[in-house]
């Protein structure tokens, strides 16, 4: 069964957060609306081992959209009982989720390894849960044109250029299934 992250964050607040400007002398964005949105997830449960034979247990979680990567706080989830709420289908199956997963996690350890100068490995990924995962989207123009930004639902943190692909693939995605 598909579970839900409930927000933390409430519209007003998240308006307010979109329309602030990164640049230190950016004057705020007219957010023109802004809305609630579910990203559909996975949640894996990775085993990494280091070379000295400690054996560490994370979370991961990874959008069924693009595959994008990120670590998953320990956060409650809810059973959903019914979608009401803007979302869109699991366009990445499981089986390719997971050998995304790997590949990230993989990347991240080699990473880690070179700055730590330690070697750790992946020892095991299992799928935990299909989720939906809370995100508000702000509208605005710029230079004339429509534009958007998106913060987390639950931390309220700004989303980077690595998740824009993935919001835009959303954001076709809900507008051909409205139509």
């Amino acid at each position: 069964m598909k579970k839900i992250v409930e927000p933390k964050i409430e519209q007003e607040e998240a308006k307010e957060r979109l329309a602030k400007n990164l640049r230190p002398l950016g004057r705020k964005r007219d957010i023109i609306k802004s809305e609630m949105i579910y990203l559909p997830s996975y949640v894996f449960n990775v085993s990494v081992e280091t070379a000295r034979s400690n054996k560490r247990e994370i979370v991961i979680c990874l959008d069924a959209i693009l595959g994008e990567f990120a670590f998953f706080n320990d956060l409650p989830l809810h059973d959903l009982e019914e979608i009401n709420f803007k979302t869109i289908d699991f366009l990445i199956q499981p089986s390719e989720a997971t050998d995304k997963g790997k590949e990230h996690i993989r990347r991240f350890l080699l990473q880690q390894s070179l700055k730590q100068k330690y070697r750790a490995e992946l020892q095991n990924i299992n799928l935990d849960n299909e989720i939906y995962y809370p995100f508000w989207i702000g509208y605005f123009y710029r230079k004339g044109a429509l534009d958007f930004d998106v913060i987390d639902g639950v931390s309220g943190e700004k989303q980077g250029v690595t998740m824009r692909p993935v919001f835009i693939k959303f954001l076709m995605e809900l507008n051909n299934k409205d139509q």
